[in-house]
């Protein structure tokens, strides 16, 4: 079992939140670029700054990893492994993965960095978590659907365990969320996931009394976890939010790092009442301790409202023409953002215009008070509850201590300063040690000598460095040295720690991709249809011939033959003739080398999310690199499951959802999961794969018809 420290990771989608996770006090930072991440709409950063970016961090004792954490298409993987190239010579700590196509190929150039596998990989069980140990990952970030329980066994397989403890969830699993690209075509597997879980749906034709929110999940918050998960070994505590404000990332992660810290000094740890409202303040959908804790799905969703919910302020008590009058029950700013909870629309904005009870007026108001504020827009009610969404003065106050920049680098300096020899200088930062000489020779003071106290002021200038003089001693004669000497002595020395600070890894280099591919020659029949049974020539799938999606409690080795494999644990165990099925998402040429080199592995069913351009390329620049023709099968037809949903989202079991575009989603059950299915059968031709797969879950009238026009359009092409 992994024991060392634990490492608690914040997010970073700007260079203002990556300051803020610093000075709130993580041990790394996780970030993406403009492309390749799942977070595609924060603003990231660029190749052309990410290795400024990782050397800041590194001098300040911090990791960084990146996030290149969705499926990568053929046309994509120049580019894409330029951007690896330039990150690991940029001394990048290690690179979050989606893509198994992206993972084979880094692990094979590049061996030496360390690989993340995403929780959008989907490694939701034991024997999944076996696999990539060995298959070489790093580090596996775990479902969030993972409880204690998996999470503590997850722990016993030597290999770190990233864990997320704060923030906005997915209501589904992760890597197999298919609503928004199917409704939407914005692809959550491709970081542009339109958020369809926020939306209002009807449920059995009428929405529930309980709101009209009904994929909606409150925000994560297992503050109160710190203490478990640290002792059953987990290596990193993962803060959600790279679209979120620094002051949020900031004020988040000091939490996390003051519950950890108390943790590791034998104290108890308990949030303080200003604190607990400061992040409630900054963003919350209601809090849950999520699937961690077994939370029942009235704990874990937030079906009345979407959004940032903020703190309460107060009731709408009367109406003045545009003002709303409020007893405040906290402070009131101008500036701050409130919401008016009204119907059938909430009506937001930003307080510019405040009178106090004698009608002058006011830019603050104290709680309790009784205040008329300017409502700008909309048509408020008496008894409409108004919450304070904002608060100016707590974001003025959380960037100032942002900018403060008191997180630094510890320095102790001794100088040996004597008549006629070079001044010199040894430097210690707690990790490095080194020594530097000036370029000119003491000499002896005639006058006024150089004190021990200037020295130190003189080289306790370091406001626009990462560091701070805490320890200065100095064999020191009567000597004088030129000002600009000790300030160009002092330069050298901050170049120096910056250089040695801003390297980790000592790394042997890009290595030539090399990878060699047998044939498996594949026999089976062109046409794969799951849930019917026709006269027309093709393999049936019932439901013993593929496993399923999810399986949390899979632990140890299990053999399959002549099945469909959809989870990364089925390949933990001996495979003989079988295909890698649609939900492992196999999106370019690399996916497809690497799932057919996984023993047993004979052919593959690529992800339904391609177009016939992209499914002609990957297959042809397979065939150009390994020298024969897989066998693919192109999804055709059929309904998907759009979501996989643990534990469901409603106390009742529900037939259909219906959206407000009058889209119906039939639903079905499990042991443990809901299972959302496309609303309408897909249907698309299939020119350039061997093979079609057809999901037939449903009596169709025209199935027959269906069947024949697939079974005619493979063999009229091939």
């Amino acid at each position: 079992m992994l024991k060392k420290k634990i490492e608690l990771l914040a997010p970073a989608g700007s260079m203002e939140s990556l300051i803020a996770a610093i000075e709130g006090g993580c041990d790394a930072v996780y970030l993406g670029l403009s492309s390749y991440s799942a977070r595609a709409f924060a603003p990231n950063f660029s190749l052309d700054n990410i290795a400024e970016v990782i050397a800041y961090c590194h001098i300040r004792s911090v990791r960084v990893y990146v996030t290149m954490n969705t499926l990568i298409y053929e046309s994509e993987l120049k580019g894409v492994q330029k951007a690896v190239d330039v990150l690991y010579h940029a001394d990048v700590d290690g690179i979050l993965v989606q893509d198994l196509g992206l993972y084979h190929y880094i692990h094979e150039v590049y061996p030496d960095l360390d690989l993340h596998c995403s929780t959008q990989m989907h490694v939701h069980n034991v024997a999944g978590v076996r696999f990539m140990k060995e298959q070489g990952a790093s580090r596996i970030v775990v479902a969030r659907e993972s409880s204690l329980e998996t999470i503590q066994k997850m722990c016993q397989e030597d290999i770190e365990i990233e864990v997320f403890v704060y923030g906005a969830i997915c209501i589904a699993y992760s890597g197999q969320c298919l609503m928004s690209s199917v409704m939407k075509n914005r692809s959550a597997n491709r970081g542009a996931c339109a958020q369809n879980c926020r939306l209002k749906y009807k449920e059995d034709g009428s929405f529930s009394k309980e709101g009209e929110y009904a994929l909606s999940p409150k925000d994560l918050n297992a503050l109160e976890l710190v203490p478990d998960l640290i002792e059953m070994g987990v290596a990193s505590l993962k803060i959600e939010g790279r679209m979120k404000k620094a002051e949020y990332v900031y004020t988040v992660t000091k939490a996390f790092r003051e519950a950890i810290d108390a943790h590791y000094n034998h104290q108890s740890y308990h949030l303080s009442r200003t604190k607990e409202k400061e992040l409630l303040e900054l963003f919350n959908r209601g809090f849950s301790r999520g699937h961690l804790a077994h939370s029942s799905t009235f704990e874990r969703m937030s079906h009345v409202r979407a959004n940032h919910q903020g703190i309460p302020l107060g009731k709408v008590k009367a109406i003045h023409g545009h003002f709303i009058e409020i007893i405040l029950q906290e402070d009131l700013n101008q500036g701050d953002g409130i919401r008016i909870l009204s119907y059938p629309e909430d009506i937001g904005f930003v307080v510019n215009k405040m009178e106090n009870k004698k009608h002058l007026l006011t830019n603050k108001a104290k709680k309790g008070e009784v205040v008329q504020v300017y409502c700008p827009e909309g048509w408020p009610k008496i008894n409409d509850e108004v919450r304070l969404t904002s608060n100016s003065y707590l974001l003025k106050e959380v960037s100032s201590l942002i900018e403060k920049h008191e997180r630094r680098v510890s320095l102790s300096i001794h100088l040996v300063a004597k008549v006629n020899q070079f001044l010199c200088m040894q430097v210690k930062d707690g990790t490095h040690k080194f020594q530097l000489v000036a370029k000119m020779k003491c000499q002896k003071a005639l006058k006024q000598p150089l004190s021990q106290e200037r020295l130190k002021e003189a080289f306790g200038q370091l406001t626009n460095s990462a560091y701070r003089l805490d320890n200065f001693s100095c064999e020191l004669e009567k000597i004088f040295l030129p000002m600009k000497e000790i300030n160009e002595l002092r330069r050298r020395m901050i170049q120096k720690l910056d250089e040695i600070r801003s390297t980790f890894h000592k790394r042997i280099g890009k290595q030539n991709y090399q990878f060699k591919l047998d044939n498996p020659h594949y026999q089976g029949e062109r046409l794969l249809v799951r849930g019917a049974v026709s006269s027309v020539k093709a393999r049936y799938l019932q439901k013993k011939d593929y496993t399923a999606v999810v399986d949390e409690y899979l632990l140890e080795p299990s053999d399959h033959e002549n099945q469909v494999l959809n989870e990364l644990g089925d390949f933990y165990g001996q495979n003989k003739h079988c295909l890698a099925g649609m939900p492992l998402n196999i999106s370019n040429s690399y996916a497809m080398a690497y799932f057919l080199s996984l023993k047993g592995v004979d052919a593959l069913i690529l992800s339904s999310e391609l177009n016939p351009l992209q499914i002609r390329d990957m297959i042809q620049n397979f065939e150009n690199r390994y020298g024969f023709t897989a066998f693919t099968y192109q999804f055709v037809f059929g309904k998907r499951d759009l979501m996989i949903i643990k534990h469901g989202f409603e106390e009742k079991n529900i037939k259909q959802l219906s959206d407000l575009q009058d889209n119906i989603y039939d639903l079905s059950y499990t042991n443990e999961q809901v299972i959302i299915h496309e609303p309408k059968n897909f249907h698309a031709s299939n020119q350039y794969a061997q093979g079609s797969y057809l999901i037939m879950n449903e009596k169709l009238d025209n199935a027959n018809k269906i069947l024949e026009d697939a079974y005619e359009e493979l063999y009229e092409r091939i």
